[in-house]
């Protein structure tokens, strides 16, 4: 039997590749196959995953510094982090449009008699703007603020791709504990989220 990753040779009994530490699956892929593999994947207590979001609010120096000094394996890395962020960010966005869209009718919140025909019509426009571009919005806003971090803590030892991955790890984890804290408060009262 041969790794279907690296294609080494392994031993008959081995659960893992000695030469790629790919688990071996000997098993077909089923649909219980599958959802025991996400569940390990996205459940056990091991989850690099919850490992990165837990820590880049208890200890984010080390989150973030262990990345930028090379450290790869104890982390999600940045880039997929920021993926599921907005993936999150992406269904959040589509459960608010399908169930709770009553909710977002800013123009409620301004006296339209102070505001001309156009500034109400950009108001009333404004929630459907934000929902449709927040992803761009967001990937294109990291860059930026890494440039102004690295113009104000100028002395200090991260260069601008550094300051990007600080920002994308800071800006994934507060989005996404965002998602979940918004949701909750749309499930319990939708009527005070803005």
């Amino acid at each position: 039997m041969h790794c279907k990753n690296c294609h080494s040779e392994l031993q008959p009994n081995a659960d893992y590749c000695h030469n790629c530490g790919a688990k071996v699956i000997k098993n077909r892929l089923t649909l219980r196959n599958l959802m025991i593999h996400l569940g390990e994947t996205f459940f056990n207590y091991d989850n690099k995953l919850f490992r990165t979001f837990i820590d880049l609010f208890k200890k984010p120096e080390a989150v973030i510094g262990s990345y930028v000094d090379g450290v790869r394996m104890r982390y999600v890395n940045p880039l997929n982090f920021f993926g599921v962020s907005l993936t999150l960010s992406g269904l959040s966005i589509l459960i608010i449009q399908k169930f709770y869209s009553e909710y977002f009718n800013y123009s409620n919140m301004f006296n339209n008699d102070m505001y001309s025909d156009e500034a109400v019509q950009m108001i009333e426009n404004s929630p459907d703007t934000a929902f449709e571009y927040g992803s761009l919005i967001l990937s294109a806003m990291i860059p930026f603020m890494a440039l102004i971090s690295i113009i104000v803590f100028y002395n200090k030892r991260y260069n601008f791709t550094e300051h990007v991955i600080i920002y994308i790890y800071s800006m994934s984890a507060i989005s996404i504990l965002s998602v979940f804290f918004g949701q909750m408060m749309l499930f319990i009262a939708p009527e005070y989220y803005l």
